[in-house]
């Protein structure tokens, strides 16, 4: 399981990291952003953290809803929903491309 828009994360750590990541000896993957569950510290004091929530509707948090959406609930100081939705992105296509297969598309046996 990838996490991405951690505290730490920017543009150059994600291309490092998921590069480092896809290289290592794993066959499915699922990539998903922070999402500040009520009751943890980031719902809690997100300034605290760096984090603005942009949407308090806890009903709209999911990390794989209806057609395998997710949602972006939180900008950061360093960067926004949408980098992490783009990181989310990247992670998936990197990953793909290393022959890696997302658990949303993988067949037990």
């Amino acid at each position: 399981y990838w996490i991405v828009g951690l505290p730490f994360d920017n543009h150059v750590t994600m291309i490092q990291y998921t590069f480092i990541a896809s290289l290592l000896p794993f066959d499915e993957w699922t990539c998903y952003p922070l999402i500040p569950y009520p009751g943890t510290a980031i719902w809690n004091t997100p300034e605290k953290f760096g984090y603005t929530i942009i949407d308090n509707d806890f009903s709209q948090y999911y990390q794989i809803g209806e057609n395998k959406k997710t949602c972006y609930m939180l900008d950061h100081k360093n960067f926004t929903h949408k980098d992490v939705e783009m990181w989310v992105n990247y992670v998936n296509k990197m990953f793909e491309s290393r022959g890696k297969v997302h658990t949303g598309k993988s067949v037990t046996k």
